[in-house]
């Protein structure tokens, strides 16, 4: 009984060797590009969120500086009774709180209640701008603290 040979089916290449790719290799190059395509995406993603996170950061930080700009040359009283003005851009939860640090060392929010004891401060007076505000969920803060000096 002569040999019989198995029979290789598929195109032959120059060479010898069996051109194509079997269903295994399809499935493993398929789940390789699916999972490429699945990290581009979550990439895309991650990037989108750092830049409006960056975005809300750099609105806060013009909010602090805006405030500490207007606040420059104020006398106590004016410091003491400063009211930071409306804004809006990082949404409904966005609060710019404004502390001065008085003679004593106690740190007084501002504006004072005008039924509060008047505190002294010193000159300069050490002043500290926050902005709090929520994106998805999160809370995020934007400060910063420079000394006044108080005019009059």
């Amino acid at each position: 009984m002569p040999h019989q040979e198995h029979v290789k089916r598929g195109r032959v290449a120059p060479g010898g060797a069996t051109a194509g790719l079997t269903l295994v290799e399809l499935m493993i190059a398929a789940g390789l590009m699916t999972l490429a395509i699945v990290l581009a995406f979550g990439s895309l993603i991650s990037v989108s969120e750092a830049r409006r996170i960056s975005e809300g950061r750099t609105i806060a930080a013009d909010r602090v500086a805006s405030v500490i700009e207007e606040m420059q040359g104020l006398t106590a009283a004016g410091v003491l009774a400063y009211e930071a003005p409306p804004f809006t851009g990082l949404g409904a939860d966005e609060q710019v709180t404004v502390r001065v640090f008085a003679a004593n060392g106690t740190v007084v929010t501002v504006p004072l209640d005008s039924n509060a004891t008047q505190p002294t401060l010193p000159d300069p007076c050490e002043v500290q701008v926050l902005v709090t505000w929520q994106d998805r969920g999160r809370t995020l803060t934007q400060r910063a603290s420079t000394l006044l000096s108080l005019g009059g």
